[in-house]
Parts: structure tokens; C-alpha cells; sequence
């Protein structure tokens, strides 16, 4: 995975930052899958 940071719209609301991460989750599951597992593995 790139060290590269996305740029994201200012989410100011807990609803709107739910919906896009619902979005991406549908858009690209395997990079929803790879920030997880980086997730868990910096907490492990």
C-alpha cells in the first residue's frame, strides 16, 4: 500500500463521514480491506 495521503472532503458530521466510507467500501472493497488489515496490524 502507498504511503501517498488521499485528499478527502471536510466531513464535519459522523453521517456524511459514514457515508463515504460506505461508498468507498462499495467502490473499492480491496482497498477497504487492505486499510483494515493495516489497522489491525498497527494495533496487534
Amino acid at each position: 500500500m502507498s504511503s501517498s495521503n488521499l485528499n478527502l472532503p471536510d466531513l464535519h458530521k459522523d453521517e456524511d463521514l459514514l457515508k463515504a466510507v460506505r461508498a468507498l467500501v462499495a467502490n473499492e472493497p480491496d482497498l477497504a480491506a487492505q486499510v483494515v488489515k493495516s489497522w489491525v496490524s498497527d494495533n496487534a
